[in-house]
């Protein structure tokens, strides 16, 4: 199958909110948690998880990216609506939308305006999980951009005190797939501040850190500043989102794209 470098390259900067790979960061250290002090971390857990957040995200953002020496900063559009709608465009500083990738949980597309290309294909082709691991699936792209917990797919096996802050706690599920996830939680705010997917050999395949999270809306409050990194790629990210708009109904339609008939589609497996 022929690369399309260019393009995989515009598809790694957009793949940043989700799964931006960088710098090889460590498992961070814990403590057994007093038996006593369980019952409230579940009670808070379930509150924090029966709440109806998360469901639509309609943002400005920008991502600032550096690998290898090199340092992007692109700002751009990000929708998303559940359970699996994903629409991205970046733009220039006169808001033309010089690339969108939007993904109905099935498939993508991906387009190039200048050049009048797109990409095509499913989201579970070997293409595109050169950028997104199998263990993200389509309906968590919400939880993890909303500092929230994959829907019906999070079960706590074990729950540890964090070393650094006494008013956090590290839950971790068990090993699926030869992965598992540990969750830096605050019960008493009710805030996710951590999210690591751990391979074997203490490898950490994903690692997110959420914070400065605003405060109008404290059962849903979402963080505006996410750093991402990872084991596979050196480099490392941030996405920081500019303006958070409330949830809302956004239509479906936006998430899929028409193409005009002069553009070059390719299809990839």
């Amino acid at each position: 199958m022929k690369r399309h470098h260019a393009s995989g390259r515009v598809l790694l900067l957009v793949l940043a909110v989700l799964v931006l790979p960088g710098c090889a960061a460590r498992i961070p250290s814990s403590l057994p948690l007093a038996e006593s002090e369980k019952p409230y971390v579940l009670h808070r857990l379930q509150e924090f998880q029966s709440r109806k957040c998360g469901w639509s995200l309609d943002a400005d953002v920008t991502l600032e990216w550096q690998m290898y020496g090199k340092r992007e900063k692109i700002p751009g559009m990000l929708q998303l609506l559940s359970p699996a709608f994903f629409r991205y465009a970046v733009v220039d500083p006169l808001g033309r939308q010089l690339f969108i990738l939007v993904s109905d949980g099935n498939n993508f597309t991906l387009v190039d305006n200048r050049k009048a290309k797109a990409l095509t294909g499913p989201v579970d082709s070997h293409f595109w999980r050169n950028y997104i691991p199998g263990f993200i699936r389509a309906n968590d792209y919400i939880s993890w951009l909303t500092g929230r917990l994959p829907a019906g797919s999070f079960k706590v096996n074990e729950i540890r005190a964090d070393r650094k802050s006494v008013d956090a706690v590290w839950l971790l599920t068990e090993w699926t797939d030869a992965i598992r996830q540990r969750v830096l939680f605050h019960p008493d705010t009710g805030q996710v501040a951590r999210h690591i997917v751990e391979g074997a050999n203490d490898a950490v395949l994903l690692d997110v850190t959420y914070s400065d999270y605003q405060e109008d809306d404290l059962d849903c409050s979402r963080p505006r500043l996410l750093q991402v990194e990872g084991a596979e790629v050196s480099g490392a990210g941030t996405v920081h989102f500019v303006k958070l708009l409330p949830e809302a109904a956004i239509p479906p339609r936006i998430f899929h794209l028409t193409l005009p008939e002069h553009f070059t589609v390719t299809t990839v497996e």
